[in-house]
Formats: C-alpha cells, structure tokens, sequence
C-alpha cells in the first residue's frame, strides 16, 4: 500500500498477508472506477465494449443491479481459512526495522532517472551564471585597459558595460522565469503516481511500499535546496495573510512549546499579518491549517495525491522561527509525508509505547520527552529533504538557532484500515442476517440476566455454556450475510465526502463545462454542444460513485466538494436503471475517450445523458466544445 520483512501491520490483519493495490491515475493502475468482479468494466475490455449492439447480453453493472434487486437469500461467500502462524512481538518488530533505516541519499540518481527538468535547471542556471561571470570579467578588462583614456570616455564606458550587464541579468531572469514557468506547467501535468514520485525520489514507491509503509519512518537527504520550492513560501504565507481572510484555529493556529508545555495562543477573528508576525517574533510557531484552500500549488499536490490513494489527502504548513519549538512530542492517526521547503529542522522519532497505539486510529495528548526514552530516528531536515513515518510515531521538531523552518505535511490514510472497513461490513451483515435468518430473530434465553454480564463472567452453569455456544455460532454464520461490496460502498462514499475538489489542468479547463468561454453579449453568444460524434472520459479519475439502488441509480460525485474540509454536502445525481448501460459507457473508461455515437441505446437519449454528465463537470471532451 512486501516482501521478507515482518511488518507491523500483521498485529492487525488476520494471519495472512494482505496486498493493496491503490493507484488510480495510470492506465496500468486501478481506479476507483476500475471495477473489481462485482460489477464494474475493467479497463482492458472498454474498446471491446465500445461498439455494443442491443442483442449484447447485459454487461457488468446492470447484471450489479439484478443481482441486488434478486438477491439469494441464502447466498453464501466462503472464506479461505488463514494459517495461525505465530508473529514476533510488534515491539520487535519495530526495534529491528527502524534500527535499519535506510541511508541518506544524494540526488545523482534523482537526477538521472526522475524528471530530467531538474538537471536541465542546474545546467541553465550554471551557465548563466558563467556567463555574467565572464561578461563582468571582460568589461574589468576593457576597463584597465583603457585606464589612459578620458574621464568622459571611461564614464562612457562604465554606463556601457553596466548597461550590457544589466542586460544580461534581464535576460538570466527572463530565461529562469521562462524555465520556472514550464516547470510549473510540467508539474501541473503530472498525475497521481508521477507526483508521489517526486515526494519519493529517488526512492522508487515499489521500494517504499515494500520496506517503509505503515512500518518504518524513511528519511531522504537530497542536498538539493530548491528540489520542494514549487509547493509553498514564506513570501506566499505573508501574501496569503495580505489578501485572504484567514481566520485564526479555523485557518491558522498560534502555537508555543515551553518548559515542557503546549500552548496555543489564537487570538479572536482574522489573522492580520503584523500581528501574526510579531507572534513569530517573540518565538511562536505558525501552522496554517488548510494551505489547500489559500495555494493553488498545494491544492494541486493533495488533489493528485488523493486520486492515487483514494482517500482524503491533508495538509498542514508549519513555520517556526529559530531556536524554537511549537508542538509537544505526540504521535497522529495519519501516515505522514513531511516535505522541508525552507531551512532546517531537527526531528526525534520515537517507538510506539505499546502494541495499542501501532498504526494509531486516533492522535495522542501531548507528551513529556523524559517519559519517552531514545529515539529511533533524530535527524536534521534541510530545504529539499523529505521524511515520512507511520501513524503511531511519536515525533518532535524544533529548529536550531541559525535557521528558520518552513515544511509542509501531508496527511493521509485517516479512517482507512481494515478496522474501519469492517464498522461498515459487519452492521451491514447483521442487518442482512436479521432479515433473513430466523435464528437471529429468536428470542434470548428466559432470565438470560443472571447468568450472563461482567459480574457472572466466572459463573459456572449449564445455561452460561449454552449460551456462549449459540452466540459462536450465531458468529460463525454471520459470514454467510457479508455484503463486501456494499461496505465498501459506504466506506467509499465516507471518504468522497471529506475529498477536495479535483485539480484541473489548463486543458481539463479548456475541455469541458469549466471553461470560460460561453457568455452573455444581448443574448448567448457561445455555448458547449455535445454531438453524436463527440469524444467524452472523466474530467479526472476517482471522482464518482454508482451506487445502485431498489428503483435507480445514483451518481455520487465530488466535482462540487469545497476545498473546505466538507463544507458542502457530497453530491449527486439519479438516472433509471436502463441508463446502466450508458453510465458504465461514459464513467468507466478512464483514461480512454469514447465517442457518443457509439454508445448503447436510442441516439437522443444517449445525447442527453452525456450532456447531464458534460454540464455537472463530471464528463470532459477530447477537443474543447466551444461553438460560436
């Protein structure tokens, strides 16, 4: 989400070992909308579906829906037993592996094998700096050389060389500009995947799903300073404080760590630069909640970052002044990617105090350092280095006297283990089993009080012992009633609630209902036409969920969610059942465009459905629609 190491994920699955398979923006990877067996079209067979006659048997999702309006009351899902293989303790476990962290690493192979722009800016940047050198060596030639000439003529000369020389620094930056700019536009093309490489590198994700993940913190040293300076600034953050209204415990928190105390100082109403940053001057740490909402450039990180995980992907930013700590040791309920952009930060990494808080669902109270032992991990971050370390990890950081701290956290993997799969699939079974089996409906034993609580646990009698039996095979046939899918169903759409709007390429934009072109001159002087022989895919992966229901079918869909965490409700849209056809035609091709034309069923309806899909955002077209 591995191979000859223990993890310590193993105290929570079963005894076997569980793969993830979690990347949802590559053609070679699964999306969310890449259907399992269930019911969904994988991508591999989407062309032989593209040109369906209605003599075709009923493909994947309607046959979802016969069988959930037919169910078999007595269907039965078998379950493979696992072995009971005894696993070291997870104490051990960790001991062992984060004794083995891996080395620092330099960036020689980052920059042979990831994003070849990276080098080419070193190069760029080397040779217009020899080449300012060289000019400004020559005009101190020129200049001794003519030491014999008139005071006119060398103030004439010294205006010339300066003059070629601020020409030269004008074209050194108009180039770096130019090349900042296409690297901008480089990362803005980047899907999912590729961007969780560029977190990685030149640690390749393979490796880090196989020897870090949910195990062991991974620490990268990349000596590369503007290696993360696309993300976020200082200079943004004061910006940001400028212009928007950022409001204090809601968008930004004030916070100290003194003589072993956590304090958070938020004053009332909207963060106003000079305050916050005489805060910063007396000592204080900044963390701005949701840089999301304030930086396009951030937004764009954990938007493309969730489509590949497929679940709610945070952020924090963190500023801390020199010689200064903002946040008591303590350990979160999220994996956590923490990416250096400015100065330096020293991070002590601490084991978890016992098996209960591994992986962690839920985040610490603050702690006290003396109480915490050795670290496991105590390194330096400097601009461009990059740590992760799993839920559960007690950390801390503070900077040192010579250095400011500017990083950026990402968060991920909140409410999404097995554990939380499970709160969905078990009510949901025993709903089922309720209804359908007469043996949950049976009444409990007369008096059953007496013989069953904490106060008769070691009551020994014939009717405590029949009980405990029936209840063990009441649970041994609630496996029978497991809706698998409809668990993950719910758990999905728990997650696509708390999702961020997609990120949106300037050619997302140009293609589809977001696109500024239509617009009011008298009377409406462009509009967005859809046609027989139009090209449509999603506007991007992970964005929607089709749930079938008793009389129709909803389209879930995250297209209007607020950069606000669940600010707004998660919408959606109805269709009939015979638009199953259609919807899986149209939602689950990604990343392959379809033509309309060839999509099943009556040629106006299959128009209009695509135009609902197109003008809720959902749906995006090859070319843009714009008709005059």
């Amino acid at each position: 989400m591995n191979n000859n190491k223990v993890s310590a994920f193993s105290v929570f699955k079963a005894k076997e070992k569980i793969g993830f398979d979690i990347g949802l923006d590559s053609p070679s990877s699964k999306s969310l909308n890449t259907p399992s067996k269930n019911g969904d079209m994988k991508s591999s067979n989407v062309k032989k579906k593209l040109k369906r006659n209605k003599n075709e048997p009923l493909n994947s999702l309607r046959n979802s829906i016969r069988k959930k309006v037919k169910k078999d009351a007595h269907h039965e899902i078998s379950l493979k037993p696992a072995e009971n293989k005894r696993k070291p303790s997870v104490l051990q476990v960790f001991e062992r592996n984060w004794a083995e962290n891996i080395a620092d690493l330099n960036s020689s192979s980052l920059e042979r094998e990831f994003l070849p722009q990276v080098l080419e800016q070193k190069k760029v940047q080397n040779d217009l700096h020899k080449i300012g050198y060289q000019e400004k060596s020559n005009s101190v030639v020129d200049l001794t050389a003519k030491k014999s000439e008139k005071k006119k003529s060398i103030r004439l000369k010294n205006q010339s060389s300066t003059a070629s020389f601020a020409a030269i620094n004008q074209e050194k930056n108009d180039i770096t500009n130019e090349h900042s700019k296409n690297k901008i536009k480089n990362l803005s093309s980047l899907s999912g995947k590729e961007l969780f490489n560029w977190v990685l590198a030149p640690i390749s994700s393979e490796r880090f799903f196989s020897e870090a993940w949910q195990k062991k913190p991974l620490f990268i040293k990349r000596r590369q300073p503007l290696y993360n300076t696309n993300w976020f600034s200082t200079k943004k953050l004061d910006k940001i404080l400028r212009e928007k209204n950022v409001q204090y415990t809601k968008n930004l928190d004030i916070a100290v760590y003194r003589n072993g105390q956590r304090e958070t100082l938020n004053p009332e109403g909207r963060a106003f630069p000079s305050v916050v940053w005489k805060f910063y001057e007396d000592g204080c740490s900044i963390r701005l909640l949701n840089p999301q909402i304030f930086a396009k450039s951030v937004h764009q990180l954990t938007s493309r970052l969730q489509e590949y995980f497929g679940c709610l992907v945070g952020s924090n930013v963190y500023l801390t002044p020199p010689g200064s700590q903002g946040f008591a040791p303590h350990y979160d309920d999220i994996e956590a990617f923490v990416i250096q952009l400015e100065g330096k930060k020293h991070w002590k990494l601490y084991p978890p105090r016992n098996t209960n808080e591994v992986l962690a669902r839920y985040s610490s109270e603050n702690m006290q350092e003396e109480n915490l032992g050795e670290p496991i991990l105590n390194k330096v971050l400097e601009a461009g280095d990059t740590l992760y370390f799993p839920r559960g990890v007690i950390h801390q950081a503070s900077t040192l006297e010579d250095s400011h701290s500017l990083h950026i956290t990402i968060s991920l993997y909140q409410k999404s283990s097995w554990g939380d799969y499970l709160e969905k699939l078990i009510p949901l079974a025993l709903q089922k089993a309720i209804s359908e089996n007469v043996m949950f409906r049976e009444g409990l034993p007369i008096d059953f009080s007496s013989f069953v609580g904490v106060s008769n646990s070691e009551k020994k009698c014939p009717e405590r012992d029949t009980f405990v039996k029936t209840v063990k095979k009441l649970m041994e046939k609630l496996i029978d009633y497991v809706e698998i899918d409809e668990a993950g169903d719910e758990l999905v759409l728990d997650h696509m609630e708390e999702f961020q709007p997609p990120y949106y390429s300037s050619d997302d934009v140009e293609c589809s209902v977001f696109s500024k072109d239509g617009f009011w001159d008298g009377e409406v002087r462009r509009h967005h036409k859809i046609e027989l022989s139009t090209e449509l895919r999603l506007v991007r992966p992970g964005i929607v969920r089709v749930i079938p229901a008793d009389t129709e079918l909803q389209v879930y869909y995250s297209v209007e969610n607020s950069r606000q965490y669940k600010e707004v409700p998660l919408r959606v849209l109805r269709f009939s059942l015979e638009d199953a056809d259609l919807l899986e035609y149209f939602l689950f091709s990604y990343p392959a465009y379809v033509v309309v034309e060839n999509a099943p069923g009556d040629d106006i309806h299959k128009v209009d459905v695509a135009n609902r899909l197109y003008n809720f955002g959902i749906l995006r077209s090859k070319v843009p629609l714009v008709h005059t």
